[in-house]
């Protein structure tokens, strides 16, 4: 019961940590940023403890939602910029080989049986049906696992490089720092394509998980 429980809630914590984290990146740093600038120390702010505890951790999940909304942006631009398709797209592709052409065929077959896509859908409404379908079905344990970690890194991406903006303003402010802070600028910005790298790879996993699954269930519903 217990494991059942935080299976369905763990897509949501996944999501609140997702969201947590990079905006918690930003948000200290803006904070400190904005106390070496002002020459504060917490202990000068008039605001008790809990108080201005609560309210970062606030400031940094509303920071992560707006970081999330970029990202998505983000994600446009980069398959737009780069000439890509995403990778629900292009999985079923006759030229693509992540899928033996048996598995697509077969696939597209179930799709239609089970879910009345038309021959000629485009396979972005196939991706979308297999997924509400995985979702719905309660088999998408993986599927959740790997969207996380999908979202997770295409938010990282973004975080790091406003972080890495962050820092480089910083040390136009205060150039006593401007050496390390130059160094921690170029360490977030190659954070920033780790993740970047990460959100590619994962966004493949995720589009694969979400076919694998839907065929999984279709054939063994068949039989």
């Amino acid at each position: 019961m217990v494991s059942e429980i935080f299976g369905q809630s763990a897509f949501g914590v996944y999501e609140v940590l997702s969201n947590i984290v990079p905006g918690s990146i930003i948000v200290a740093t803006a904070f400190i940023f904005y106390l070496s600038v002002a020459h504060l120390s917490t202990q000068e702010i008039a605001l008790p403890d809990i108080f201005l505890s609560v309210l970062l951790f606030f400031l940094s999940f509303i920071v992560g939602v707006a970081i999330q909304g970029l990202s998505a942006h983000f994600e446009k631009w980069i398959f737009l910029r780069t000439h890509r398709e995403q990778p629900s797209k292009t999985l079923l592709d006759s030229g693509n080989a992540a899928f033996p052409a048996h598995f697509k065929n077969q696939l597209l077959e179930l799709a239609q049986e089970r879910l009345r896509v038309p021959k000629e859908s485009d396979p972005q409404h196939i991706f979308d049906l297999c997924y509400s379908y995985v979702i719905q079905k309660g088999i998408g344990s993986r599927v959740a696992q790997f969207l996380s970690m999908y979202s997770f890194s295409r938010n990282m991406t973004v975080a790091m490089f406003l972080e890495s903006i962050l820092l480089i303003s910083w040390a136009s402010f205060v150039p006593t720092y401007s050496d390390w802070l130059g160094v921690l600028a170029l360490g977030s910005l190659a954070l920033a394509y780790l993740f970047y790298e990460r959100f590619l790879r994962y966004s493949n996993s995720f589009a694969k998980e979400v076919y694998r699954s839907f065929y999984v269930d279709a054939v063994t519903r068949s039989e």
